[in-house]
């Protein structure tokens, strides 16, 4: 029988996958309310800060409340961190205007840094090798679950009691979670007493900002290209600063030494690639289903719910795999297996059945369980005993770069195919066209003589994304060749 100090790590455990549950839902479930929230508050030209305010200060700050756990410890930082999301969500849901929305999501995002990486963070330095491959592969599939069926969550909460609960929803939830913790996590660390490098955390926030700003702004439909310029020049130049002053700092915030482990760093550049098409195949294929085969909100997001359970059960095959396979294999199959599902979206025609969309992200999601949960053991496993922390930050913050940068990238080659299109058929075809056929809500009112072509459009505009998603996925799998794959007992 589990002994009473047992019960409570698994405990413990399980409320911090209920962190990753709540980071996951607040990622996609606004998305669904955005329309309802723009109706009621009036803030059409703000409306996409509501969704990049929380996820750009989730990313910075998850470097910054890694560095704070070494000192202060993780216990204490989760109870902070969850607590600054619960009066967030509070604060979201009585907001009067966007202004005091958004600046509610930028806070939110502060305390999502620290609910989405210390959980990482504990695993790695609190539990032996075989419970931590358990609990990453349930935080991944906690995390993902959560964001695929958040639109639905969404959009059944607002349509039952209203947006503000959308919000409101998160603060028992957030509650609970503090008290388990309280009452079950028991944490042994030795604290870190070196000066905590400020400047490092300040100018890795703006730099990150910047750069993230401008990977924003050039996925827009008519990107600004002197803002562009601007954002980019701020991104290097500070950026620079930030490399040099951690390279004198006493107790840096990412320690240098990182960047020169091939191993860790061939890893990061991999999964820089694959979130990228997490994030692909989670935001288009609901897309695909609405604006080419004109199914209902609800039935393009059913899509993907195949996906989202074989993700639940390849990130429950990681332990057992790992008994018996290398990371190496099971991570380049895995690849190859995403490899494949993306190939089939590529190869799927306008006339296809709509199941091979399902079937794709079945496939794709099955892999990406494995390698991810897999992805993470190995980044962790790569590096010494006393960067573990500091090399989770910096996984954490490629990989939603990653996410953006791709999706951004993908922005812009899907609004290109929209502007030649424009170009090609003049005088009769309009952009606000072209973005209503992508929901079936607002296809209903477009000219019925049109619609056929402007899916047709759209499934040209999807067709590139998939192929540069190949592109994408060749990459990833091509640093897994790369990658020397040393693990701390050989490195050198």
């Amino acid at each position: 029988m589990a002994t009473t100090a047992e019960k409570q790590q698994n405990t413990a455990m399980h409320a911090f996958a209920l962190s990753n549950v709540m980071v996951g839902l607040e990622s996609t479930i606004v998305a669904t309310v955005i329309p309802a929230i723009v109706d009621e508050l009036h803030g059409i030209r703000l409306m996409s800060w509501v969704l990049t305010a929380y996820l750009l200060m989730m990313a910075v700050t998850a470097p910054i409340w890694t560095k704070l756990s070494e000192r202060y410890g993780t216990k204490r930082l989760m109870i902070i961190g969850t607590t600054i999301f619960v009066l967030a969500s509070i604060t979201e849901g009585l907001s009067v205007n966007m202004y005091m929305l958004i600046v509610a999501r930028l806070v939110m995002g502060i305390g999502a840094g620290a609910m989405a990486q210390l959980p990482y963070v504990i695993y790695g330095t609190q539990l032996p090798t075989e419970k931590r491959v358990k609990a990453i592969g349930n935080a991944i599939g906690a995390y993902s679950i959560a964001s695929a069926i958040g639109p639905l969550i969404g959009g059944w909460i607002t349509d039952s009691i209203g947006w503000r609960w959308v919000f409101f929803i998160n603060v028992p939830i957030g509650l609970l979670m503090i008290w388990l913790i309280v009452r079950n996590y028991h944490e042994q660390f030795t604290p870190n007493r070196e000066t905590i490098d400020y400047r490092g955390a300040l100018s890795l926030s703006v730099a990150i900002i910047s750069l993230m700003l401008m990977i924003q702004e050039l996925g827009a439909q008519n990107p600004k290209m002197v803002v562009v310029a601007v954002e980019a020049v701020i991104a290097i130049v500070v950026g620079a600063y930030f490399f040099w002053t951690e390279r004198h700092a006493v107790d840096p915030i990412i320690p240098m030494n990182l960047f020169g482990n091939r191993s860790y760093m061939a890893k990061n550049v991999m999964m820089f690639f694959q979130y990228g098409m997490v994030s692909f195949v989670n935001s288009y294929i609901p897309m695909w289903g609405q604006g080419i085969y004109g199914l209902s909100a609800l039935k393009g997001g059913l899509i993907l719910v195949p996906s989202s359970i074989l993700l639940a059960v390849g990130t429950r095959m990681v332990s057992p795999l790992m008994a018996n396979n290398s990371e190496k294999r099971l991570i380049r199959t895995g690849s190859y297996a995403m490899l494949l599902a993306i190939v089939i979206l590529a190869v799927v025609q306008q006339t296809s059945s709509v199941w091979f969309l399902a079937l794709a992200g079945a496939v794709f999601g099955i892999s990406t369980g494995i390698v991810n949960g897999t992805s993470q053991v190995a980044v962790q496993d790569a590096v010494a005993q006393d960067q573990i922390g500091p090399a989770t930050a910096l996984n954490s913050l490629i990989r939603t770069i990653g996410s953006t940068m791709v999706l951004s990238m993908l922005s812009l080659s899907l609004n290109t195919t929209f502007k030649n299109a424009i170009n090609t058929h003049h005088g009769k075809i309009q952009i606000n066209q072209l973005n209503a056929i992508s929901s079936s809500a607002s296809a209903a009112d477009l000219p019925s003589k049109l619609v056929p072509l402007l899916r047709t459009i759209l499934y040209q505009g999807f067709h590139y994304l998939a192929l540069w998603s190949v592109l994408f996925m060749a990459l990833s799998i091509l640093f897994t060749y790369v990658d020397p794959w040393k693990t701390r007992d050989n490195l050198k």
